[in-house]
């Protein structure tokens, strides 16, 4: 299914990912909202595992936010995310927020 509306799990911060799953199911949710965090000196690759996962699950999409202040290895990051995710069969999707100081 393409569109609709998603769930982000911070909006129901503390309820178990179960739970968060049928939560979304029983408001008619088509998707939730859970993704991965780019960070300063952190290896994007350590996402590999995880993102099996969300292939085996048949996931579509991955969600990437940076919390990294350098912006060329941001892109770095999301680019490497990105390729990782394709050959996976998913595209990706960039959550836009504030820095962290």
């Amino acid at each position: 299914m393409t569109g609709g509306l998603g769930l982000e799990h911070q909006a129901v911060l503390g309820l178990p990912p179960v739970e968060f799953v049928h939560l979304a199911a029983d408001l008619g949710c088509p998707s939730i909202g859970e993704g991965f965090v780019v960070q300063p000196d952190a290896d994007v690759r350590r996402y590999e595992a995880d993102l099996d996962v969300m292939a085996e699950l048949e996931a579509s999409k991955v969600n990437v936010v940076s919390f990294d202040p350098d912006l060329g290895r941001t892109f770095d990051a999301f680019g490497q995310l990105a390729e990782m995710a394709a050959a996976r069969g998913m595209r990706s999707t960039v959550e836009f927020a504030r820095p962290c100081r």
